[in-house]
């Protein structure tokens, strides 16, 4: 790693970053105590699901993904409208539902252009998208940012109190979001 900062072989940026997947890896320090010296471990989670977002839209993940499930679920107004749905409320489990909405957007509203010219139909597209997303984003500690500020305030103000960890977050966020997302 030392030959690395010296010879910038990598940006150093990058090579800064090595420590925080080496060191838990190597077994060398936990992966909480390493991050602890880099910033908050929250913030590495928020900062991986925006760069996830990043990767999905530069390789037009999502763009493959919206058309695979049109194909599957059928090109109607009514089911390509699910299919967006369906594809946004996924997504926002694992990325940011601020990302998935800025990137569903865009599509959603060329799906809505190529189905019909109607204003009613692109805004019931748009409308789902930011619906599915605020509640999708309750299904996981990633989904919404205030998922992650509301585990970091417990953790400050209630440290006896056990650690709210991803799947324990998904149990209870997993039933609640699919009620509300049938409900929608």
């Amino acid at each position: 790693m030392l030959s690395l900062w010296i010879t910038e072989m990598i940006p150093i940026h990058v090579t800064s970053l090595f420590p925080v997947v080496l060191f838990p890896l190597l077994g060398i320090v936990n992966g909480n105590e390493i991050a602890a010296e880099y910033g908050n471990s929250i913030l590495f989670l928020l900062a991986g699901g925006f760069m996830i977002g990043l990767a999905a839209e530069r390789w037009r993940l999502l763009e493959r993904t919206v058309y695979w499930t049109l194909l599957k679920i059928g090109v109607t107004p009514r089911r390509a409208l699910l299919g967006v749905m369906l594809i946004s409320g996924f997504l926002t489990c694992w990325l940011p539902n601020q990302t998935v909405a800025l990137i569903m957007t865009p599509i959603a509203i060329m799906i809505s252009e190529r189905l019909s010219d109607s204003d009613e139909l692109k805004k019931g597209f748009l409308i789902s998208v930011a619906y599915t997303s605020v509640i999708a984003g309750m299904t996981t500690p990633i989904g919404a940012t205030s998922n992650l500020v509301a585990i970091e305030v417990l953790k400050q103000y209630y440290p006896q109190s056990p650690d709210i960890t991803f799947p324990i977050w998904m149990g209870y966020g997993l039933p609640l979001t699919l009620i509300n997302l049938v409900i929608l």
